[in-house]
């Protein structure tokens, strides 16, 4: 099976930070470079491209070592640095349809899932080389499904997708929604979420 990979635009932001976290003093380079594998070294030393592919194994331990410095070990940081990415990328112009997807939910007074469900459905292949998505949903319980096939996700970059998804639902939902990764087996991943309805 080919490795695992993730798009450069994620990527990037890991390395940044990471980058951020030398240049301030609070992480030295050697004692990055103990904390990853020789592999990743030149990920490092060469800016991503947003259109390319990077091995995940790599962007996991990239992101265990922000997780550790900057979260404390709170895998809540994973979720909510996610969600400021997704919103840093629409604010940015990236992924103009999801942002057309929010704008014609809001106008048809259709059903979210309904109009633009698919949106969130192909969230995931725009940032994973490999894996099948599918969404279901159960409308009288505001519950959705978003179900991975073919792919394994490391615990980190779980929390990654979790606040990705949770961050663009709520852009279609125009309300919370709360999403929960569950690993299910090989090869197979969930991310549940709960539609916050409004008061």
């Amino acid at each position: 099976m080919p490795e695992l990979r993730i798009k450069g635009t994620a990527f990037f932001l890991a390395r940044r930070d990471l980058l951020s976290l030398i240049e301030s003093g609070r992480l030295t380079r050697a004692s990055l470079e103990r904390r990853l594998e020789p592999a990743d070294l030149p990920h490092l030393d060469a800016a991503p491209l947003a259109t390319s592919w990077y091995p995940v194994p790599g962007y996991d331990r990239m992101l265990r070592v922000l997780l550790e410095l900057e979260g404390g070990g709170n895998p809540q940081y994973l979720v909510d640095r996610a969600r400021k990415g997704m919103e840093a990328l629409m604010r940015g112009g990236m992924y103009k349809q999801l942002e057309r997807a929010e704008v014609a939910v809001r106008e048809s007074g259709r059903d979210w899932f309904e109009r633009s469900g698919h949106i969130l459905a192909t969230l995931p292949s725009a940032f994973f080389n490999q894996g099948a998505w599918r969404l279901s949903r159960d409308g009288s319980r505001a519950i959705f499904t978003l179900e991975g096939s073919g792919v394994e996700l490391p615990a980190c970059v779980q929390r990654i997708v979790q606040g990705a998804v949770e961050y663009v639902a709520e852009q279609l939902t125009e309300g919370r929604v709360d999403v929960v990764p569950h690993a299910v087996g090989q090869g197979r991943v969930l991310f549940v979420g709960t539609e916050r309805r409004k008061a």
